[in-house]
């Protein structure tokens, strides 16, 4: 009665595991579909997961996204969207170019008061500004780094559900590993005692 006790004992372990694991894939799926953040709880059924599980789930995440080089590709891509707005943003602001313009003229020709050659110097200087006020050109380049920005930063969001799910489900198989493999040790002592 006991052997069978541990037996049914180390079967539900086993088939909560299961249920936890595809309960956590349910959930991010469920974020993806739906658009919801990644930090935002779903409370599917009134019991959470143990505190250690939940604890070591998180860190081996957050190890995940900080080590994943595509996940580092996509945040430089968005922080290049961000420095391309602003840089489209300055469209706006009014622009000025200084020019200065100097000839030097020369008559070789004497006249009758003077024995040397007459010169001159003509100097032309300049500043020119121009103030947009309203630019079809400026706006729509804002607009569209506004949209590439906003692609962007969603191409990230998914890359990091994308790597959050894979470590869950990798956690999660590993997990049902142990316990099927802790369930075959402990069924083979068992029955070598008997």
């Amino acid at each position: 009665m006991a052997v069978t006790k541990d037996q049914l004992q180390s079967a539900r372990m086993q088939r909560i595991l299961q249920v936890e694991g595809r309960q956590d894939e349910l959930e991010v799926v469920l974020r993806g579909q739906t658009g919801l953040a990644e930090n935002t709880l779903i409370d599917v059924t009134p019991e959470d997961l143990p505190g250690v599980a939940e604890q070591e789930g998180a860190n081996l995440v957050a190890l995940a996204l900080q080590d994943n080089v595509a996940l580092r590709v996509a945040e430089s891509d968005v922080r290049a969207k961000e420095f391309r707005l602003t840089g489209e943003k300055r469209g706006y602001y009014p622009t000025s170019s200084w020019s200065v313009c100097t000839a030097c003229w020369r008559n070789s020709t004497t006249t009758t008061n003077s024995s040397r050659p007459s010169s001159a110097t003509i100097s032309n200087a300049g500043i020119q500004m121009q103030v947009p006020i309203f630019s079809a050109q400026i706006r729509a380049n804002i607009a569209l780094a506004q949209v590439n920005l906003d692609v962007a930063k969603a191409a990230l969001s998914n890359k990091k559900t994308e790597v959050s799910a894979a470590v869950r489900v990798k956690t999660r198989r590993l997990r049902e590993r142990d316990a099927a493999k802790k369930w075959r040790v402990w069924s083979c002592n068992s029955r070598n005692k008997t």
